[in-house]
Formats: C-alpha cells, sequence, structure tokens
C-alpha cells in the first residue's frame, strides 16, 4: 500500500502523523546505492522493539506482504509510531521497514533516520488520542482499511468487490 513519504495522515489539527515507508513497485521512492547495514540493523531493532514491548498500532486482521518481490517470509500486521526525540511529531511506519531497506535499498528521509537511530530504550507507547488521530475515516485511514480488506477476502474476490462496492451484488438462485 502506497502512502508518500512524510505525507501527514492525522486526523487531528494538533498532531502530526508523517507517513514514511509504505513503497509500492508501482512508485518511485528514494533509494541508496548500497544497503546501509547499520540503517538495516536500526529499522530491525525498531520492529523488535514494538513487538516485545507491545507498542504496535491499527494492527490488522492479515498480513501484508511486499508488493515489489512477493517474498513470503516479511509481512505486516500493525503499524509504528515513532516519535521524535522531542515528541513534537510522529512517524507511521510498517513492519515491512527493515524489508524495504535491505533487500529494495529504501532509503527513508533524514529525520526518519535520526529518530531511528536514538536510543528507545525510554520509548513509550503513544496516547490512545494519537492513535485514534490516524482515523479510518481519512483518506489514508480509508486507504488502509481498503488494504486490509484486499488482504483478509484475497481468496473470496466476489465478496471483497460487493464489500468494496466495486460490483453490485448478485442474487442468490
Amino acid at each position: 500500500m502506497y502512502i508518500p513519504d512524510l505525507q501527514n495522515v492525522s486526523s487531528c489539527p494538533d498532531v502530526s502523523v508523517l507517513a514514511v515507508g509504505w513503497i509500492d513497485r508501482d512508485r518511485p521512492f528514494t533509494w541508496s546505492e548500497a544497503v546501509d547495514g547499520d540503517l538495516v540493523a536500526a529499522a530491525q531493532g525498531l520492529v523488535d522493539t514494538t513487538i516485545t514491548r507491545h507498542l504496535a498500532v491499527k494492527r490488522t486482521r492479515g498480513i501484508h506482504r511486499c508488493n515489489i518481490c512477493k517474498e513470503q517470509d516479511s509481512g505486516s500486521n500493525a503499524c509504528i509510531l515513532l516519535p521524535t526525540e522531542d515528541s513534537s511529531l510522529f512517524f507511521l511506519t510498517t513492519f515491512l521497514l527493515p524489508h524495504y531497506v535491505r533487500h529494495h535499498r529504501y532509503l527513508p528521509p533524514e529525520g526518519f533516520i535520526r529518530a531511528l537511530r536514538r536510543d528507545l530504550s525510554h520509548w513509550e507507547l503513544p496516547s490512545k488520542r494519537l492513535e485514534q488521530c490516524i482515523d479510518p475515516k481519512s483518506d489514508e485511514g480509508e486507504q488502509l482499511e481498503r488494504e486490509q480488506l484486499r488482504v483478509t477476502l484475497k481468496d473470496h474476490p466476489d465478496l471483497l468487490a460487493i464489500v468494496l462496492g466495486e460490483t453490485p451484488a448478485r442474487p442468490h438462485k
């Protein structure tokens, strides 16, 4: 699912939540000439810390796989809210971030990299209010919900089309 880097996905006027790492095979993204091992380790550390400390937000019922290479060993079923050092804004990223950096040489924006490389030992779960600012009724939130439905109902294309309103329901005979 694609969201441009640094697009504000918050529906709350007083909170900035910037998307990072929502890349897609059909959209250009910033990449580096070589894989940065330290950046891969920091991205994996963020995911590991999120899992260990139960800090994931916006959990989904299905797994989103990389649509660039279709690797089945990596997937995402939740989001991560990473604060800047002063918590003046937050970055929303995916559990696929280490995969994107390692296998596709994705290069996140510099501000995100700074936030990622700092000490996360005191990082706490953002408030529930902050999570609610990633509104499913916003365009980005609706896009997240539609993607989650596509993953969940991938084996039932007729039902998916009906739920997404892409085709009219056919009456049963």
